[in-house]
């Protein structure tokens, strides 16, 4: 084969090995990954970047602490966003957070957006509540399901938000569940009021699939940290080290873990109505709970 003949064949075979690779499809993601602003402005709160959608603000919620002192009005930070997106107002472009302050990530394809509300505050002196009713509740999104979020309000006290493992479970189905269908639900049959009814969920296909085939209901002090739901479900509840009262339950178990005071309240209610505010003993149920996670 002559030499000009040789090299045709190799630049045909370089064409056609370019034309079958495709370009990276950009990215579809828009979300928040971590917030700086300069050395010394916050303090070592935790900061909650997986706060499921709050309907009541109609964005997603991120909220910083600074020390003492700080000018809020003069704040300027930096966001780190999933690759290619971008955000609105300019990251590291100076900001009044006297007031929560409105933000919109783009993903880079430009297909999907996300508006965080994002507030700073200084560290809070009131204690929080020292017993716990269960009266009120709000709802949350994720993954197209709707569940509820606990919350203790009393005068003289800072607001108690309650976590729960719900957002991980929206995670098993997308669009499927109602606020009722979560392992945390609200119950009407409380002693007094309401009371938090914790209940034993099956996870379907996607829980056996990771080896996590069931979800029992939950509550705790701290948050949710739904980016560890699926491998290291104990890492993903980040709880806050506390001493409480507790009030309208029978069934509180304190469990250290890493230097973290676990707070969870564990009881099977599968196929039964009966509220955590009543004794119950859940044997029967789990055996039936077991056995239906085997047979999914």
């Amino acid at each position: 084969m002559k030499l000009k003949d040789l090299l045709a064949c190799a630049a045909t075979g370089m064409i056609l090995c370019t034309s079958c690779i495709k370009n990276e499809a950009p990215n579809a993601e828009a979300d928040i990954l971590n917030c700086t602003l300069p050395e010394g402005i916050l303090t070592d709160a935790i900061i909650n970047y997986n706060a499921p959608f709050d309907g009541e603000i109609n964005a997603y919620p991120l909220r910083l602490e600074v020390h003492n002192g700080t000018d809020l009005t003069q704040l300027a930070p930096t966001f780190e966003l999933t690759p290619g997106a971008t955000i609105t107002p300019a990251n590291g472009s100076t900001q009044n957070f006297t007031r929560p302050v409105r933000y919109e990530v783009t993903s880079e394809d430009g297909q999907w957006h996300r508006t965080y509300s994002v507030s700073i505050q200084f560290p809070k002196a009131e204690s929080i509540p020292t017993s716990y009713h269960f009266e009120n509740v709000r709802q949350a999104t994720y993954n197209k399901n709707t569940y509820y979020l606990f919350y203790e309000a009393s005068t003289g006290y800072s607001t108690l938000e309650w976590s729960s493992g719900n957002q991980g479970f929206a995670l098993t189905a997308s669009g499927k569940y109602q606020p009722d269908n979560f392992p945390t639900i609200l119950n009407s049959n409380g002693r007094n009021g309401n009371c938090v009814q914790l209940t034993t969920r099956v996870t379907g296909d996607l829980g056996n699939m990771v080896g996590m085939p069931i979800a029992s209901g939950n509550l705790f002090m701290g948050y949710f940290d739904v980016g560890n739901a699926l491998s290291d479900a104990l890492s993903a509840t980040v709880s806050f080290a506390v001493t409480i009262l507790v009030s309208n339950s029978i069934s509180l178990v304190s469990i250290m873990r890493s230097h973290i005071l676990f707070l969870l309240w564990h009881i099977f209610l599968i196929q039964t109505s009966k509220p955590i505010c009543e004794k119950y003993t859940p044997t029967d149920d789990w055996r039936r709970l077991r056995s239906a996670a085997k047979s999914a």
